[in-house]
């Protein structure tokens, strides 16, 4: 198992990212990289998982990941996309660290909403969402950013936290669900605490 991981590894590096600066481990697993676009350099940490999946089921998908820049993750960490997910310049994750645009089951109300009798695994992806993370972001250990987000430039979402809505630029941001708690005023040069 550890040889052929290493030989995938080598074939990721020499065949499809072979003009990139991208270190990925050898523990490391890449699905649809045909959807993965990369711009910067890329470093991960043990058992990172990036996937894109063009088809769940009966659903068929046209997934995008992009990396504007440079890219820093931790052990542990997972993006997964079947819509559109864009990450950029100097975005470091700590470990364990969940990223996705889509969740298994539609619970909006409607129509199409899925039932509770069906297994969680049947259900349909909710997936016409996407995730966008600005520029100088850390995400601190054990985030799940949710679908239908974007976090803004400079922002730092603390450890732990789940992130369901948008966080404004230049934040601090913590808790379940994440909420801003400073914010960086360029004035007097300074993170400020929001009421």
């Amino acid at each position: 198992m550890l040889c052929t991981r290493k030989l995938i590894n080598f074939f990721y590096r020499i065949i499809v990212w072979h003009n990139l600066n991208v270190d990925i481990d050898y523990t490391t697993t890449v699905e649809g990289i045909k959807n993965i676009e990369i711009k910067g350099k890329i470093k991960t940490g043990k058992y990172f998982w990036l996937s894109s999946y063009e088809q769940y089921g009966n659903q068929c998908f046209s997934p995008k990941i992009i990396f504007k820049g440079n890219f820093f993750a931790s052990d542990f960490c997972h993006i997964s996309a079947t819509h559109y997910i864009e990450i950029g310049d100097n975005v470091l994750l700590g470990s364990k660290v969940y990223i996705t645009d889509n969740g298994h089951g539609i619970y909006s109300g409607d129509a199409t909403h899925s039932l509770p009798t069906e297994p969680p695994i049947m259900r349909c992806l909710d997936s016409d969402k996407e995730v966008i993370i600005g520029d100088n972001v850390w995400i601190g250990d054990n985030v799940t950013v949710l679908p239908n987000v974007h976090i803004g430039t400079g922002c730092v979402v603390g450890a732990n936290s789940v992130v369901t809505k948008d966080i404004p630029d230049n934040c601090i941001a913590v808790g379940i669900p994440a909420k801003a708690i400073k914010k960086f005023d360029y004035k007097d040069n300074k993170w400020v605490r929001q009421l």
